[in-house]
C-alpha cells in the first residue's frame, strides 16, 4: 500500500480519532458500551475544532449546511412529524438525538478531513480498523453463541469484563453481523494489496473466523448475503478461465483460499449434523466441550432458521433427523429442553401426584439463560416437536397443548406460562397461579389455527431486569403435551386462568419475544441513556388514539418474510383507509406506531412499525416526505457510483447495510449505521467539489 503524506504528527493524530469515532458510531447499537467512547471522543473533537478552527468556523458550517441540505431537510421532517403527532414517543425522540450526533459527526469529518492525502488515510485506516472490528464482532457472537464465558450469578467465573461485552452484544445477530461483513470485504481488499506472505495467512484466518460467525449466528439475511458474495466469487473464478481481466484475476487470487476453507468447513458442519453417527455426534461434543444445552442453541440457529428460507420444516423435524429419535415428554434431554436447565427426580411439591410417574423435571433457576423484552427478562421452550405430524390429517386445525408446572415458594418472578402464537386463536395463554406457589399445577390450552402448525412456548419471567442473577427459586415443568384436537370439542379438559380478558384474537402478543426473530425489540428503548435522559424532561402520553377503519389482512404464511408482510400490508391499509387526503399528502405523523402495537400486540400501550423506510416515511411525512426520501437514494446512489474507482468498498457497505435496512428500519437514519452510509456519499462529494473549487482558483 502506497505510504501517503500528512503534515504533521498531529493530524495524523487527528485522522485516527475521526475514524474511530466514525466506527464507534456505527457499531455502538450492537456492542452498546461504545456510546461512552462515542460521546467523549466527539465531545473531544467538537471543542479541539472550535478552538483550532475558530477562525474559520463559521464559513465550514455554512458551507456544511449548503452541501447536506438535501438529508438536513429529511431530518426537519422527521423532527417536525415527531412534534405535530398526538403524543410524543420517546423512541422517536432517541432517532432524533441519534441524527444529531450523525451530523455532527460527519461536520466534524468536513473540517479535519480537506485534503487528498488524508482522505486517502481515512479510506485506508477504516478499512484496516474495520478488519479489527470485523474480528472482535465475530469472536464476541461465538463466545456468545457457545457460551465460552459463562455467566453464574451475574458474574463470570473467570473473566468478568469479556463475559460482561459479551452478553451485552444487541440481541437482534442481523446487524450485529454488519462489521463482520464490513470486515470480510475489507479483508479481500487488503489481500488484493502487495501484503506480506505472514500478512495473507493471517487475513485468510480471520476470513475463516468472520464465515464461521455469519454461519453459526442464524441470521438468514447473512446466510443469504454471505450466499450471495460466494456465488459472485465463483462467478469471477468461472470467468477468468475464459477471460483474461486485472480486476477479475485479483478478485480470483484474493480469493481462492476463502473458496478453499469456506468448502471445508462448510463440509464439516454438514457432515457433523447429517452423516456422522449419533454416537460419535455425541462425542465429538463432549470432546470440544460444547453441552447439549449448547448444542441445542446452536443447532437452532443453523437447523431451523436456514432452512425456513425454503420451507415451513419446524426446528424439530431436524433435531430429530440429529439424534434420529422423537422426543421423549418424560426426559427433556431427549432434546425438547433447551435452556440452561437441570433435571429434577424425583419431582416433590404439593399435589405431584397429578403429574405422570417417571416424569422428570425440567428444572430453571437464577442459572437459566435470559432474553429480554421491555426491560424485562424472559425464558422461553419451544414444545412444538412434541406435536406428532402425522397424527391427523394436515385439514384439522384444532390442537390442544399442556404441561405440569410447579413454581417454588420463594420464587420472586414475574409469572410462568404456556402460550400458543403464530397463526393461533382461542385460549392461546394459561398462566400459572402464584397465589398458590410451592404446588404443581397443569396448564393447558386449546385453540385454531389458520394456517400451519403454531408455535408453542413455556415462559417464565422477571421483571425489571436484563438476566436471572437476582431471581429466588426456581420454575420446574414436566411432561409437554401437543397434539392435534380430533374435533373443536376434543381437549383433555377445560382451560381456566386465562390472562387476558378475551383470547379470542389473533396471536401475536408474545411473538416479538422469540430470540432470533427481534422482529420489533423496544426493551433496548427503555433501558436506553437517552431515553432514560429524556424521561426527566418528557413523559411519554400514554392514551390510546386508535384508528377507526376496519382493516384485515390476508397473506401466506412463511416464517421468514410473512410477518413483514403482514406489517406491509397494515401500513398501505392505513394510508388508503385511515389517512385523509391532506394526511396522503403531508403525512399523519407517529400515531401509527400505538396502531401497530394494538393491531399486532394487542396493547394499545405498546409501538411498532411497519419494519420498512419507505412504508414508514410514508406514513409519518406522507407523499411529499417519500418523494424526498426517493430523492436521497438517487442522490447517494449516484454519489457513490460517481466515485466509485476511489471508493468502491463504501458503495458495497451501502448496499449491505440497505439490505439488511429495508426489512427493519423506520427513517432514512435508522439504524444508525444505515444513517452512515446515507450522509457519507454527500461527504465524498463535498470534500471532491471544495477540492476541485481550490485547484481551480489556484
Amino acid at each position: 500500500m502506497k505510504t501517503l503524506k500528512i503534515s504533521s504528527k498531529y493530524e495524523l493524530v487527528e485522522i485516527q480519532l475521526v475514524v474511530l469515532a466514525t466506527l464507534l458510531y456505527q457499531f455502538r447499537t450492537i456492542i452498546p458500551v461504545l456510546k461512552f467512547p462515542f460521546l467523549i471522543l466527539v465531545i473531544g473533537l467538537l471543542i479541539y475544532s472550535v478552538i483550532k478552527y475558530r477562525s474559520k468556523y463559521f464559513v465550514i458550517l455554512k458551507k456544511f449546511f449548503s452541501d447536506y441540505y438535501l438529508p438536513i431537510i429529511l431530518l426537519l421532517v422527521l423532527v417536525l412529524s415527531f412534534l405535530v403527532s398526538k403524543k410524543l414517543y420517546l423512541s422517536i425522540f432517541k432517532d432524533i438525538v441519534n441524527c444529531f450526533f450523525l451530523f455532527t459527526l460527519f461536520f466534524l469529518m468536513t473540517v479535519y478531513i480537506a485534503s487528498k492525502d488524508v482522505i486517502k488515510k481515512f479510506y485506508y485506516l477504516l478499512i484496516r480498523y474495520l478488519v479489527f472490528f470485523g474480528l472482535l464482532m465475530s469472536l464476541l457472537l461465538l463466545c456468545n453463541l457457545f457460551n465460552v464465558f459463562p455467566d453464574h450469578k451475574g458474574i463470570s467465573s473467570s473473566q468478568p469484563f469479556l463475559s460482561s461485552l459479551v452478553r451485552s452484544i444487541s440481541p437482534d445477530f442481523n446487524f450485529a453481523l454488519l462489521p463482520v461483513f464490513f470486515g470480510l470485504i475489507s479483508v479481500f481488499f487488503l489481500l488484493s494489496q502487495r501484503e506480506s506472505f505472514l500478512a495473507k495467512v493471517l487475513l485468510n484466518m480471520i476470513l475463516i473466523i468472520n464465515s464461521t460467525a455469519i454461519i453459526f449466528c442464524g441470521s438468514r439475511r447473512g446466510i443469504i448475503l454471505l450466499g450471495i458474495l460466494v456465488l459472485l466469487i465463483l462467478s469471477a473464478h468461472l470467468v477468468s478461465l475464459v477471460i483474461s481481466n486485472n480486476l477479475i484475476n485479483q478478485i480470483r487470487k484474493s480469493t481462492r483460499w476463502f473458496l478453499v476453507s469456506l468448502f471445508i468447513l462448510t463440509f464439516l458442519i454438514l457432515g457433523f449434523f447429517f452423516i456422522l453417527p449419533i454416537k460419535m455426534k455425541k462425542n465429538t461434543l463432549d470432546f470440544l466441550g460444547i453441552s447439549i444445552v449448547n448444542y441445542k442453541k446452536i443447532s437452532y440457529n443453523i437447523l431451523s432458521r436456514y432452512p425456513a428460507i425454503f420451507t415451513n420444516s419446524g426446528n424439530y423435524q431436524f433435531q430429530k433427523f440429529f439424534w434420529n429419535k422423537n422426543p421423549d415428554p418424560l426426559d427433556p434431554d431427549s432434546w425438547w429442553g433447551s435452556r440452561i436447565y437441570s433435571l429434577e427426580y424425583p419431582l416433590v411439591g404439593d399435589n405431584v401426584e397429578i403429574v405422570p410417574k417417571n416424569a422428570i423435571g425440567y428444572k430453571m433457576d437464577k442459572t437459566c439463560n435470559a432474553d429480554s423484552w421491555r426491560n424485562n427478562a424472559y425464558s422461553y421452550t419451544d414444545i412444538s416437536g412434541l406435536l406428532q405430524a402425522d397424527s391427523f390429517p394436515v385439514k384439522n386445525k384444532s390442537f390442544y397443548a399442556s404441561v405440569y408446572c410447579f413454581v417454588s415458594k420463594d420464587f420472586n418472578g414475574a409469572y410462568a406460562q404456556i402460550a400458543a402464537e403464530g397463526e393461533a386463536s382461542g385460549n392461546i395463554i394459561q398462566n400459572y397461579n402464584l397465589n398458590k406457589k410451592g404446588t404443581w399445577q397443569k396448564l393447558q390450552i386449546n385453540f385454531e389455527a389458520k394456517s400451519g402448525i403454531p408455535p408453542v412456548y413455556l415462559y417464565w419471567s422477571k421483571d425489571s431486569v436484563l438476566d436471572f442473577s437476582s431471581l429466588t427459586g426456581c420454575v420446574i415443568y414436566a411432561y409437554p403435551q401437543y397434539k392435534r384436537a380430533i374435533n373443536k370439542t376434543d381437549h383433555s379438559q377445560k382451560t381456566d386462568e386465562i390472562s387476558f380478558e378475551s383470547n379470542k384474537f389473533e396471536a401475536g402478543f408474545f411473538f416479538y419475544k422469540i430470540p432470533g426473530l427481534n422482529i420489533f425489540n423496544p426493551l433496548l428503548i427503555k433501558q436506553d441513556k437517552v431515553v432514560k435522559w429524556a424521561e426527566k424532561f418528557i413523559s411519554e402520553d400514554t392514551t390510546y388514539y386508535g384508528f377507526k377503519s376496519a382493516i384485515t389482512l390476508n397473506t401466506f404464511s412463511n416464517d421468514v418474510i410473512g410477518e413483514r408482510t403482514r406489517r406491509w400490508k397494515f401500513a398501505w391499509q392505513l394510508f388508503k383507509k385511515e389517512f385523509s387526503l391532506k394526511q396522503k399528502i403531508l403525512g399523519g405523523g407517529f400515531s401509527f406506531l400505538n396502531w401497530y402495537g394494538f393491531y399486532f400486540m394487542k396493547d394499545k400501550t405498546q409501538s411498532d412499525y411497519p419494519h420498512n423506510p419507505f412504508l414508514s416515511i410514508l406514513l409519518y411525512s406522507g407523499i411529499v416526505g417519500l418523494i424526498l426520501y426517493l430523492v436521497l437514494i438517487y442522490k447517494v446512489i449516484s454519489f457513490y457510483i460517481r466515485y466509485l474507482e476511489k471508493y468502491f468498498l463504501f458503495f458495497i457497505f451501502f448496499l449491505m447495510t440497505f439490505f439488511f435496512s429495508f426489512f427493519s428500519a423506520g427513517s432514512p437514519f435508522d439504524p444508525p449505521i444505515m444513517g452512515f452510509f446515507i450522509l457519507l456519499p454527500f461527504f465524498i462529494h463535498s470534500f471532491h467539489k471544495n477540492v476541485n473549487s481550490t485547484i481551480q482558483k489556484t
